[in-house]
């Protein structure tokens, strides 16, 4: 049976009262990334939001370059996560270390751009708890390539997470968590992961038995 001496105290309730209150009133942001011999191109991805971010977690599924150290140089949380041939699960493995009110996530091939960075934590500092999707532009041989929106941005929480092996997205669990979601196309993130055929061709590769997989499993 619980006591008068189980309850907690006044100060423990201040403390919780003024806890949830700093939560609200300063909100803080994570960089999630996955990553693998991404050492060429993981310094430059971070180079773009270090600065802004309050905090830097990145999953490693086997690197055997110097992905570690670079990421290391940038202050991040390293995680060695495995690879169980399911974006999601590293995702989320990563999403689970992560301590901020709010959590974005990019790749090793991604860049913020420069004029995107004063939006982006204006958005996470001021905005209600809501997915935000942002324009993801290709670069394509050096040239502009197609463009899309991708949802990138999204309060912490336990009901939140990435879904799908491959082309993973967390937006369906926000949808079903209540959680508001909107675009904003101001904020621009560069993608060079398809910048030479060869890299299309490389992620081809790889993605193509965890699609079959994934069909399979659903039909």
């Amino acid at each position: 049976h619980r006591t008068d001496a189980d309850a907690p105290s006044v100060m423990d309730l201040v403390s919780r009262a003024v806890t949830a209150h700093a939560a609200i009133s300063h909100p803080t942001c994570t960089l999630n990334m996955i990553a693998r011999n991404e050492g060429p191109r993981i310094g430059a991805a971070l180079d773009s939001v270090d600065d802004i971010m309050d905090e830097i977690v990145v999953g490693d599924t086997g690197s055997d370059d110097d992905t570690i150290a670079v990421a290391l140089m940038y202050g991040a949380r390293v995680a060695t996560i495995g690879w169980q041939n399911d974006f999601s699960g590293s995702r989320n493995r990563v999403l689970g270390l992560s301590a901020c009110t709010w959590v974005f996530w990019m790749d090793a091939d991604d860049r913020l751009e420069s004029l995107s960075r004063a939006r982006l934590k204006d958005l996470w500092c001021t905005a209600a708890p809501q997915a935000v999707a942002f324009c993801i532009a290709n670069t394509t041989s050096g040239q502009p390539g197609p463009e899309f929106l991708q949802f990138r941005l999204f309060p912490r929480d336990k009901e939140i997470r990435f879904e799908r092996p491959v082309h993973e997205q967390f937006v369906k669990s926000a949808i079903r968590a209540g959680l508001p979601c909107r675009a904003d196309e101001t904020i621009r993130i560069m993608h060079t992961g398809y910048c030479n055929p060869q890299m299309q061709i490389a992620k081809a590769t790889r993605n193509k038995p965890l699609i079959e997989a994934a069909v399979a499993a659903n039909t």
